[in-house]
């Protein structure tokens, strides 16, 4: 066994440190996964405009994406039609925009994959046989 001395209770100190951090940093990780996704523009299949900050998209395999835009996109609830740009590929993500037919540019404050719903009702929701 090595001896104690202050160089190996530091190394002992940090690795406790990052090892009790670790869970708020994986945490803080999945958020950030949360806020990239990505859809290819070829599998929109449609879009519904819940505001003029937030944009529902709807892609192939039935999957709903959340657009919410920054600082809000002043007559996107009017729009008839929408165009899409992208950075430097052919996928949404949240460094997109929405473009208006006026040519209003809005940009996207965030991109993200809603999560589907389960298909079980809930335990509130189920009813409880009738007594005879």
């Amino acid at each position: 066994m090595l001896p104690r001395t202050p160089l190996t209770r530091t190394r002992s100190a940090v690795l406790s440190l990052a090892l009790g951090l670790l869970p708020t940093l994986l945490a803080a990780a999945d958020v950030a996964a949360a806020d990239s996704a990505r859809l290819g523009l070829h599998r929109i299949s449609s879009y519904e405009i819940i505001s003029d900050k937030i944009l529902i998209i709807e892609a192939t395999g039935k999957k709903n994406y959340r657009a919410e835009l920054f600082p809000g996109c002043f007559g996107l609830r009017h729009a008839y039609t929408l165009a899409f740009q992208t950075k430097g590929g052919n996928s949404l993500d949240k460094f997109s925009s929405v473009v208006l037919p006026d040519g209003t540019r809005c940009r996207f404050k965030s991109f993200v994959l809603i999560p589907e719903f389960a298909e079980t009702p809930l335990q509130g929701d189920i009813e409880s046989p009738a007594a005879p």
